[in-house]
């Protein structure tokens, strides 16, 4: 009776998760293109208060578009629904293209980005839009929490038919008691030289990923000195 009740209450949160997400989806996306016509439409004639204002809304808009975002993959993942399109595919490219993503952020904070691929290396056997989802997560979380240095990608092949593709920082490192938790729902690593604000879903949904390849996800850290992430993805074989 106890099991059959655990369960009704998870496929109770599911749904109301999966409910929330899916409404909140319309009316952000109402919000973000009324928003794109006004920024056109005032381009040019707002004072720098009102443009700070307009900068402003535009962050909350995308905050909240990818929070809906992580909690319809997240009640996916739980629900067992998540579909992995998996083909061969280099995995420098794909290292390239999120520095390239990143590339406004890290001038901003004036930090340096490096891709290093091992020479020769194997091709992936994943899903490519997934597998930039978790670089995507872990370079945001990087850049976010680095105010001098910068950050490195790098891939090599780890051996029994795996390739390692890790993220490193020279950011303010994680705490060892935040260590274990740290890809659990909702928990974010204390920081004072950050005002990016997070939601906690991001390593969490990197993680999940990653498993549903088969692979696992680890980190690597010294408070002061910078954050190691790394994680396995199949190679071709």
């Amino acid at each position: 009776n106890d099991i059959t009740e655990q369960k009704q209450l998870e496929n109770a949160r599911l749904d109301f998760i999966r409910t929330a997400a899916h409404e909140l989806k319309t009316p952000l996306t109402s919000l973000k293109l009324g928003f794109e016509l006004l920024a056109r439409e005032t381009r040019g004639v707002l004072d720098p208060e009102q443009q700070r204002s307009m900068e402003i809304l535009s962050l909350s808009i995308e905050r909240l578009s990818l929070l809906s975002k992580n909690l319809l993959d997240l009640a996916s993942m739980d629900a067992g629904l998540t579909t992995l399109f998996k083909s061969p595919f280099d995995v420098g490219p794909l290292l390239e293209e999120a520095v390239a993503m990143f590339k406004g952020p890290l001038q901003e904070e004036g930090l340096t980005a490096r891709v290093d691929v091992e020479p020769g290396l194997g091709q992936a056997m994943a899903d490519p839009e997934r597998i930039s989802q978790v670089l995507f997560n872990l370079v945001d979380n990087a850049v976010k929490y680095t105010t001098d240095g910068g950050i490195t990608l790098s891939a090599c092949s780890s051996g029994n038919g795996f390739l390692e593709i890790c993220v490193a920082d020279t950011g303010t490192g994680i705490p060892s008691s935040h260590r274990e938790s740290i890809f659990t729902r909702f928990v974010k690593a204390e920081s004072t030289t950050t005002t990016r604000e997070g939601t906690g879903l991001g390593l969490s949904i990197a993680k999940a990923i990653v498993e549903a390849h088969g692979g696992d996800i680890r980190l690597e850290s010294a408070v002061g000195k910078g954050s190691r992430f790394c994680f396995t993805v199949p190679e071709v074989e």
